[in-house]
């Protein structure tokens, strides 16, 4: 699975984001584990993370149908920034919840083996 985004923003100074590990996706982990989050960099404004996991079945060959079995488990996408307090030089993290109807999803065609599934987060607009 990859995630790909693009975060807009101003005057906030983003260290990383945290993006949902396939098993938080799935429901088998609470935002509060340590395995529901996989810490990623981003560079520039973008950020792009590609895990493979066990979890994907051939009976999920088309990627509405994780986004419908997602959409059960949770709400919504929830990402977290982990940014730094300019002023006390301090980190804090920040947590964006994205509608499911915000972000697009589908198969990636790699011709690699088994299923490539690509969720869009498309841009995360931080500045409202």
């Amino acid at each position: 699975m990859k995630l790909v985004g693009e975060l807009i923003f101003e005057n906030l100074e983003i260290i990383k984001i945290k993006l949902p590990s396939i098993s938080f996706l799935h429901g088998g982990e609470s935002k509060d584990s340590e395995l529901a989050f996989i810490e990623v960099d981003i560079k520039g404004n973008r950020f792009e993370l590609e895990i493979q996991s066990d979890i994907t079945s051939e009976l999920f060959e088309e990627a509405n149908r994780y986004l419908e079995l997602y959409k059960t488990k949770r709400d919504k996408i929830l990402i977290v920034l982990i940014v730094r307090n300019q002023d006390e030089g301090t980190e804090r993290e920040i947590s964006v919840e994205i509608d499911w109807n915000e972000i697009e999803m589908k198969k990636v065609e790699d011709g690699e083996f088994g299923n490539l599934f690509k969720i869009d987060l498309k841009e995360i607009n931080l500045e409202n």
